[in-house]
């Protein structure tokens, strides 16, 4: 799926399990208050860009094309915080 599709049709992709290709951008590795790792990034395929959000430690950096398989999500509440138009990464890997 395009990451323009994702966005033109939020509601369409919304749950679904999804593959995008593209360039990371951002890369933010983070540890949470329960001591675990993870990361976010944005993915941009030259026409739109999604927020990915994945467990772990990242095997990947900054400006690397990446192909993510995971779920689309319009709406993602987690605790106090909400965030729109993410991927929450089942598996991010170099093609």
């Amino acid at each position: 799926v395009a990451v323009k599709d994702l966005l033109a049709q939020p509601d369409k992709w919304h749950g679904q399990p999804v593959v995008v290709t593209g360039v990371v951008s951002r890369l933010d590795a983070r540890t949470s208050q329960r001591g675990n790792a993870y990361y976010t990034f944005v993915l941009t395929d030259g026409l739109a860009s999604v927020n990915v959000f994945s467990h772990g430690a990242p095997q990947i950096k900054d400006t690397n094309r990446v192909q993510v398989e995971g779920t689309f999500l319009k709406v993602n509440r987690v605790g106090r915080y909400t965030f729109h138009n993410q991927m929450n990464a089942r598996r991010v890997t170099l093609p």
